[in-house]
């Protein structure tokens, strides 16, 4: 980092994020966004950050402050400079490091929800496809040959669809998961959890380790939004199957889609998950998304639906007890692993694998970047061929450099907490993801220090039953 100039105004610097802490009377968690410094300060010190141009640059504190980042003499561009410079070295070193790897199980799927962002005519069509054993082959060989070193790569398969756990596709799925095995891996599964019970033999650690499900509310909501092409009540099934992968020690990430029509309904759904004793679990977690306008919804359906804003979905979190369990973007243990170590904040120069090393391959040896992305032939980055992969290297280099050096994350104080968000929401225009991190992370702050204080409070509580005994 540049030295600082002694005889430029001093003033608060650009990256520094105070959070009102909700309860600590006149009290704040100060961050900052590019030493990644923590510190808790009264409201009367903050002022005096704000505000630091009179202050006696010889004040003690006053150069504590200066070397943790949040007061400064350096130009505004001077900051976007070092923040340009972090970004290019750890997104470097990402690139270098992270691989993960996504298997599109199918297209096809039992369920037909309104907002669901995959083209409809994929699932209602006839042509409806499913891996082969030779293409799963191609894949693992192909995983093989991108590998930088066995180190350097997840050991986890996601297996995506479509729905990638029907019933119909158990036998396929088993040889997915046992050439993995074979090779290392284990596997996570994004299901809608209604044919769960078809696959308890591939459940549990070393198989399929994670699941996500969706949940969308209480019966009566859910129901509503997570349809069966038969049956009307998807709601106890999937509650069943989730009880049983729990008996398989399988990690379960429950999440919640939300818009105007059950965003009252979430913390029922925490309430009936703790009365049938799957909630407090270390296993389990719940988190929200908003419902998201996408050009596959038809009109019918859109008619129906209730899209809420960014400013609306934080009021929800905010006021919602039942999001301490919820998806954060890491931002809640981050904070909290700072704070407990007493080391700076773990940046985050990308926002998901898209930007790295993510490959996802689908039935028809199509390689894709990202999750949002499969089916849109526009978006592949390669492709399986007799040959080997044919890349599309336009597209690789499209999505591989994006990063937060660009001019619209450079400026932000957020930039290296939140990656820059959704490259592929931002294809479409939508830029929300910056709001919902904007908005939300106070209440992921206050999550973080709350746990910090319980951590605290209990150390203390030991060691005093210790000194007793």
């Amino acid at each position: 980092m540049s030295v600082q100039n002694s005889d430029t105004p001093l003033r608060m610097s650009s990256y520094t994020i105070p959070v009102k802490l909700e309860d600590e009377e006149g009290k704040y968690m100060l961050i900052h966004g590019y030493t990644g410094a923590i510190d808790i300060v009264s409201e009367e010190l903050l002022d005096q950050i704000k505000f630091p141009a009179t202050t006696d640059k010889t004040n003690d504190l006053l150069q504590i402050l200066i070397n943790r980042g949040y007061i400064t003499t350096r130009t505004r561009s001077e900051e976007q400079n070092i923040v340009f410079k972090i970004s290019q070295i750890m997104h470097d070193r990402i690139k270098a490091l992270a691989q993960n790897f996504v298997i599109v199980v199918t297209y096809n799927c039992n369920f037909r929800c309104p907002y669901c962002f995959e083209e409809r005519e994929r699932k209602d069509s006839s042509c409806q496809v499913v891996i082969s054993k030779k293409m799963v082959d191609e894949i693992f060989s192909a995983i093989e040959n991108l590998e930088t070193g066995k180190a350097k790569r997840s050991n986890i398969i996601t297996l995506y669809g479509g729905e990638p756990l029907m019933r119909q596709n158990k036998n396929i799925v088993e040889y997915i998961v046992k050439t993995g095995k074979s090779n290392g891996f284990a596997f996570d599964a994004i299901t809608n959890g209604y044919d769960l019970d078809a696959y308890i033999d591939l459940l549990g650690p070393g198989l399929i380790e994670t699941i996500q499900i969706t949940i969308d509310g209480t019966k009566e909501h859910h129901n509503k939004k997570r349809i069966h092409i038969t049956d009307e009540n998807t709601f106890d099934k999937i509650i069943s199957n989730i009880k049983i992968a729990v008996s398989k020690k399988v990690r379960i990430i429950i999440r919640v889609n939300i818009d105007e029509t059950n965003e009252s309904d979430v913390e029922s759904l925490k309430l009936y998950l703790e009365n049938i004793l799957l909630l407090p679990n270390d296993n389990i977690r719940l988190y929200a998304s908003p419902i998201v306008k996408n050009s596959s919804i038809k009109e019918h359906d859109d008619e129906e639906l209730r899209f809420i804003t960014s400013q609306q979905f934080s009021k929800i979190i905010k006021r919602n007890t039942t999001f301490k369990y919820c998806k954060d973007f890491g931002v809640t243990q981050t904070i909290y692993d700072a704070m407990k170590n007493k080391k700076p904040i773990r940046f985050r120069p990308v926002y998901c694998g898209a930007q790295t090393g993510a490959y996802v391959f689908d039935a028809y040896g199509n390689i894709y970047p990202c999750l949002e992305t499969v089916g849109n032939e526009d978006r592949r980055i390669g492709s399986i061929t007799r040959n080997g992969i044919n890349w599309f290297e336009k597209e690789v280099n499209y999505w591989r450099s994006y990063s937060i050096t660009g001019k619209r994350c450079i400026c932000c104080k957020y930039a290296l907490f939140c990656g820059g968000g959704c490259l592929a929401r931002r294809l479409n225009n939508d830029s929300s993801s910056c709001d919902y991190f904007r908005l939300s992370y106070p209440k992921y702050v206050n999550n973080a220090y709350n746990s910090f204080i319980r951590y605290n409070n209990l150390k203390y509580n030991n060691n005093e039953e210790k000194s007793r005994k």
